[in-house]
């Protein structure tokens, strides 16, 4: 190969070279541009938004037969507990390892005391409280103008196959909430709750469960679409029943047998028997499709996981049976938002203008009106001798933020870049090798 063939091909390569480190830089832009952010400035451009989210993984209700005055039950516990509201008027957040529930907010408040776990932010106010830990129970909260972060964790409700405290298996562990609402970038207002159970466990190991997760997201660019998100997940659950553990899901009617367990003529009649074994010892369960509400600007999801009621068996006659409900993953959740109307274009305010002095009409004799600023109109003066030049005032000052310049497009600037270099390597390419043709004998 001749010198100026290397020569050529070695120009080609550093052109090819040069145009891929400039689409390089231009894909590097183009991601930049596009990616999402927290951006609480926004909020002024909307005349509307309320974000609110609530998080629970373990909601515990105790009901009996008899209940007075508490159709919720005496007991109505979430594990834990995470709430947030971000509107207008201002922000606020709440969370909770442990969140009690009529009876145990009666007999705490009749005895004057607070109870600590509970960290509240609010902006105004304190929009940044200290977090609180006591072992695995933690609760964190902060606010700021425009967003809000609630976030908690919880050992175990009860005892468990994975936190054994020397009784059968019967409750919850590893529970965590969050549930936050702010403002982004690119998706507009933005609420998400989440809330994931590790392992649970009913009827002293009968019905067991594993990770369980709830995440709902709702974003709006506050002109009446919605960006909606969510997702119910069970990673496993098992029914013991005669000594046989046996996979199963969890639909809306209860357990049914994994196919792969069970021959297909038999996938029925076993999840039949599975359902009443499981109701003989006290036991039901059953998913829960969302539910989802939209009126005008306005979201509204209800979201669970999975839901456990295990009731009292051999209790004598007469004496009121009693119910404890685990609601497994709860979310609920509101967006709405409403971007405030465009400024309206006003007219530029008229040239001023220069006043020539009275005109000669005859014998008639010109006068000068000024208007009073208070509504009133002067009484008529005589024009002075030098008519003075006054400056008609314009009619209204046009602000500053109705001119919106827009961005210049930087990928455009590296693809010229790009598309030049690509000429100049390819022009330089075929000089070379041509005076090489030349050259040769």
């Amino acid at each position: 190969m001749s010198k100026a063939n290397r020569s050529g091909r070695r120009l080609l390569l550093v052109g090819g070279i040069g145009v891929g480190m400039v689409l390089a830089a231009s894909d590097v832009a183009l991601v930049t541009v596009g990616h999402a952010a927290q951006d609480d400035t926004l909020a002024p451009t909307y005349s509307i938004y309320n974000g609110e989210v609530a998080a629970g993984a373990d909601r515990e209700t105790v009901t009996t037969e008899n209940d007075v005055g508490l159709p919720g039950g005496a007991v109505n516990n979430y594990y834990p507990d995470t709430r947030v509201g971000v509107a207008v008027a201002g922000t606020s957040a709440e969370a909770s390892p442990a969140d009690t529930g009529p009876l145990a907010q009666a007999i705490i408040g009749g005895q004057g005391q607070t109870q600590p776990q509970y960290v509240r932010a609010s902006d105004p106010g304190t929009p940044n409280p200290p977090a609180y830990q006591a072992g695995p129970a933690t609760a964190a909260a902060s606010a700021g103008p425009a967003s809000a972060l609630a976030s908690g964790t919880y050992g175990a409700v009860g005892t468990t196959a994975t936190s054994p405290l020397g009784a059968p298996a019967e409750g919850s562990d590893g529970l965590t909430a969050r549930s936050t609402s702010y403002f982004d970038s690119a998706l507009g207002f933005v609420t998400v709750g989440d809330a994931r159970v590790h392992h649970a466990s009913y009827g002293g190991g009968m019905l067991v469960l594993d990770d369980v997760h709830v995440s709902v997201s709702v974003s709006s660019p506050g002109s009446g679409s919605f960006t909606k998100k969510i997702s119910i997940t069970v990673g496993a659950a098992t029914v013991t029943a005669n000594g046989t553990t046996i996979p199963v899901v969890i639909d809306q009617n209860g357990v049914t047998v994994q196919q792969q367990n069970a021959p297909l003529d038999q996938v029925q009649a076993v999840s039949q028997t599975l359902n009443q074994q499981l109701a003989a010892a006290g036991i039901s369960v059953h998913a829960v499709s969302p539910q989802i509400t939209q009126q005008g600007p306005d979201v509204h999801i209800e979201a669970v996981g999975v839901v456990v009621t295990v009731r009292q068996v051999g209790t004598p006659e007469g004496v009121p049976k009693q119910s404890v409900t685990h609601v497994l993953g709860d979310v609920v959740l509101d967006n709405e938002a409403v971007l405030a109307p465009p400024l309206p274009v006003l007219a530029p305010a008229p040239a001023p203008t220069e006043d020539t002095g009275p005109t000669n009409l005859g014998s008639s004799t010109t006068t000068t009106v000024i208007t009073n600023t208070g509504g009133a109109a002067a009484p008529a003066a005589p024009a002075p001798a030098t008519p003075a030049r006054v400056a008609a005032p314009p009619l209204y000052a046009v602000p500053t933020t109705a001119v919106v310049r827009q961005p210049h497009p930087g990928w455009l600037l590296f693809a010229y870049l790009a598309w030049q270099a690509l000429l100049v390597a390819l022009a330089g390419a075929v000089y070379l090798h041509r005076s090489a043709l030349r050259r040769t004998p």
